[in-house]
């Protein structure tokens, strides 16, 4: 594949910019940013394992 046309695309973030993107986030940085988003769904699943004692198929498929 020629990849040479992007050459043609202006950079718009700086290289550190783009390291940052990608680096892993913070256990403080998720709690910051994203426990408003998952906090429900963590609630969830963690009563219906100590309520029923399963946990969802979503995780004990992963685990395999």
């Amino acid at each position: 594949m020629d990849f040479s046309l992007l050459q043609c695309i202006p950079k718009m973030i700086t290289e550190e910019e783009n390291n940052e993107i990608k680096r892993m986030p913070t256990k403080e940085e998720v709690n910051l940013y994203c426990w408003e988003i998952i906090e429900d769904e963590v609630w969830k699943m963690v009563r219906d394992f100590f309520s029923r004692f399963e946990l969802p198929r979503y995780i004990t498929h992963t685990n395999l």
